[in-house]
């Protein structure tokens, strides 16, 4: 069945209206709060309260060691690649809030595709050259010079707030109205033009996968989020978490 643009129009547009509600940005602060925490230390008491009887799951982090194993025997694939242990810990960090919290939990739930960082670290390893400029940005800034970053997305409403920028939605309407187009079609065409940064205004978005280059090899040290409330992100923040990871470097 070929999509009807404006039903999508308007599904997307609900999509991103509700990421903007108050209840959404407080959410994604837990989460940036939970991945940049440090290990080894307690944590905020206001975080265990919204966490309610789920907290007894994340205890653990405050016992840094065994919670990298735990972290690591969970997620055996990362193995196959250079990460930082506290990286590790971070995927594992958001596979128990899906799995805990990921049904509705007193008035919120956290969905996270965590396995998305995994698949970004391998289509970054597998890129051919032509295409490898588009997987690694140089972090800007002169605290954060000689660090590279790629956008995964992390949270499902991301993708739609993606499509729903005006060249975006422009490119959907265009597919399906004047190619006939079925919608997932056209999705997987305004997606591929996304990676391929055919058009800045088109360019992907989402959560920071954070790494730098050592002899010539990329190690992947931390994701950071952006949580939806302004000002909860910053380059001092981002370089406390890196500077974190790499004490989990082996």
């Amino acid at each position: 069945m070929v999509g009807n643009s404006k039903d999508i129009k308007r599904t997307i547009s609900k999509f991103v209206n509700d990421r903007k509600n108050p209840e959404q940005a407080e959410i994604d602060l837990l989460i940036a709060r939970m991945l940049s925490h440090k290990l080894g230390s307690t944590l905020p008491e206001d975080i265990t309260l919204t966490l309610g009887s789920k907290v007894e799951f994340f205890l653990g982090m405050e016992d840094a060691e065994n919670w990298i194993k735990k972290a690591v025997s969970a997620l055996p694939q990362t193995n196959k690649y250079s990460m930082s242990k506290f990286l590790v810990s971070q995927i594992y960090i958001m596979h128990l809030l899906t799995s805990y919290l990921g049904t509705k939990n007193k008035n919120f739930y956290i969905q996270l595709l965590h396995d998305n960082v995994i698949k970004k670290v391998e289509e970054i390893e597998n890129a051919k050259s032509s295409l490898s400029k588009h997987q690694l940005s140089p972090l800007v800034g002169k605290t954060l010079k000689g660090y590279d970053h790629s956008h995964v997305e992390l949270i499902p409403s991301d993708r739609m707030e993606m499509y729903s920028k005006s060249e975006n939605m422009k490119h959907l309407v265009e597919s399906l109205e004047n190619n006939n187009m079925q919608v997932g079609d056209a999705l997987d065409i305004l997606d591929n033009d996304i990676k391929s940064g055919f058009n800045k205004a088109r360019k992907s978005t989402g959560s920071w996968l954070m790494s730098k280059k050592v002899s010539g090899k990329n190690i992947y040290l931390a994701i950071m989020c952006h949580p939806s409330q302004k000002g909860a992100i910053n380059d001092e923040l981002v370089y406390k978490t890196i500077k974190i990871a790499e004490k989990y470097l082996d």
